[in-house]
């Protein structure tokens, strides 16, 4: 591992993404993204007691299955990095339990995918590991009555609000070169029903097949601005998201332009606005190849919503879109089904409506480079009620594919 300044780091062995899996719950299957998404959930709750027993098990089952697709079992896998918004993130202790690996707890809120990879990273450039799991998760209903208020009130949200995104997303993250023997390229996966159909049978060692590398990342610092509104996360995280690209692009000798896309999270709609303009005072033009995974991952225009937040955010959106796009897959591959509420005609149907959306919005070509860099707001309910300000994060991830 090589240091660039004091806050950037490039990985020599570039560690490469084995696998991805995304699941996510029923409004989120409804916005922009809901082809890409491995799993859908039929309601919120998924047969448990409790959303925090949901949450739970949604990033149990993300790695389970991110584990069967990468063509692993759970034993090969040497240390889990998870974390997610829940006091002492018992969906990701509680999750642990089920594996025998070691296990990095982590949190930085919204940011928290970005700090899982940057720390499998190190791990396996160091040669502290040969394969490792990367899984974050949020739920609205748990977040939303830990950080804000009991969902039986039905407090109805402010112009700047986000919504927390139900889902979970892994990766299985494994060392670059030939010193892992355990994984294999990443190829590309079907659903069929609730069973991962890997074509990786039908391929030679000798033919070649794009992968996703882990190049660099650039660690952010916190940042203050003193904003003490817990309704408008993205204003308070803008500012955090600056100074790591800041940081980033200098210490690199890069600019937006050398990257295919620049992809916050989870600044929403007023963060992604503030951010622009903050940068263009810096003279950093993000009007070319910039967008926020909260903001792609709902369907904001002439609704009462500004975008979404959360660990599970950053987390789906980089296990389906971003991966998908540096792959440059297929989405009619990947049908999203809804967990036992979707027939073979009705999932038929769905995608061929999903697919004419995608011809029409999406450029088909592969981002070849990413930068990757999500934010989070670090305060606690106590710190809120207490009127403290809002200290904040942003951790930035360079993708390649190679």
């Amino acid at each position: 591992m090589k240091q660039l300044g004091k806050y950037t780091k490039v990985f020599k062995s570039k560690p490469l993404i084995s696998a991805a899996f995304s699941i996510v719950g029923p409004s989120e299957a409804k916005g922009p993204l809901k082809a890409y998404f491995d799993y859908t959930l039929k309601d919120d709750t998924w047969g448990t007691k409790t959303y925090e027993q949901t949450e739970q098990k949604m990033q149990q089952f993300a790695i389970d299955s991110v584990i069967e697709k990468a063509g692993l079992q759970k034993g090969d896998i040497d240390t889990i990095f998870a974390g997610d918004l829940l006091n002492q993130i018992i969906s990701s202790g509680y999750t642990a339990r089920a594996f025998d690996s070691a296990f990095v707890g982590l949190y930085g809120a919204c940011s928290t995918f970005a700090l899982a990879l940057i720390q499998a990273a190190i791990y396996l450039d160091g040669g502290f590991a040969d394969t490792v799991v990367c899984a974050t998760s949020s739920h609205y209903s748990s977040a939303e009555r830990q950080f804000r208020f009991p969902l039986e009130l039905g407090v109805q949200p402010t112009p700047a609000a986000q919504n927390t995104v139900t889902g979970a997303g892994a990766v299985v993250v494994s060392a670059g070169g030939a010193g892992n023997t355990k994984t294999k390229p990443v190829v590309k996966n079907t659903q069929v029903g609730s069973q991962v159909n890997n074509q990786a049978g039908n391929q030679t060692n000798n033919q070649a097949t794009n992968q996703v590398a882990i190049t660099m990342a650039t660690i952010g610092k916190v940042i203050d601005y003193g904003i003490t509104d817990v309704n408008n996360m993205g204003a308070a995280m803008a500012p955090a998201a600056l100074s790591t690209l800041e940081t980033h692009f200098s210490a690199t000798n890069t600019q937006p332009s050398d990257y295919c896309a620049i992809l916050t999270g989870d600044l929403g709609e007023v963060g992604k606005k503030i951010l622009i303009e903050l940068a263009k005072e810096k003279d950093i033009d993000l009007s070319h190849n910039y967008q926020d995974c909260g903001v792609m991952i709902y369907n904001t225009r002439g609704k009462k919503i500004v975008g979404g937040s959360g660990a599970g955010c950053c987390a789906v959106v980089f296990s389906s879109y971003v991966i998908k796009r540096m792959l440059a897959e297929d989405i009619s591959d990947t049908k999203g089904d809804t967990i036992g509420d979707t027939t073979a005609n009705e999932a038929q149907s769905k995608m061929a409506e999903t697919q004419k959306e995608q011809n029409n919005t999406q450029n088909k070509k592969p981002l070849k480079k990413v930068l990757f860099v999500p934010t989070g707001a670090l305060h606690s309910p106590t710190s809120a009620l207490q009127g403290a300000s809002i200290p904040c994060i942003a951790h930035a991830v360079v993708l390649e594919r190679v």
